[in-house]
């Protein structure tokens, strides 16, 4: 390697390593991994789904439009069913995994899934927190 190549990568060495290493201040503001698979339960009744009120308002967004399409709710009082949500950026459901409750439930939550118009993320923050989260549903 010619000595005049060397400098251009020296000098974008330090560059590379200083934006690879995180600095503690933006450590600490990042939300640990029980807040980003929260579950968004008896929404809309407890809206604390964080200090972001986009979270909340999202989190009632999602519930309310799965609920909807629940075919009659009330035959299922008592019941309980947690589905596992793969949401992407646009609010598209990659894919829903029932993981524990009811089957009968769990089944009825699915199918409301797939009909439901899920609307996208208001933001990249809020995503985050809903990409790959958990979905209680009790009647």
């Amino acid at each position: 390697m010619q000595p005049k190549n060397v400098l251009p990568l020296v000098l974008f060495i330090p560059l590379f390593l200083a934006a690879c290493t995180a600095a503690p201040h933006t450590r600490s503001g990042k939300p640990g991994k029980s807040e980003t698979t929260q579950v968004v339960n008896d929404l809309p009744g407890d809206l604390k789904a964080g200090p972001n009120e986009n979270i909340a308002s999202y989190a009632t967004k999602i519930k309310r439009s799965i609920e909807e399409k629940i075919y009659r709710p009330e035959s299922y009082k008592g019941q309980k069913c947690t589905v596992r949500l793969l949401l992407g950026r646009d609010g598209l459901v990659m894919s829903a995994t029932a993981e524990n409750g009811n089957p009968e439930l769990c089944n009825a939550a699915l199918e409301a899934i797939r009909k439901a118009e899920i609307p996208p993320p208001p933001d990249a923050k809020t995503w985050q927190v809903f990409r790959n989260t958990p979905l209680d549903f009790s009647y």
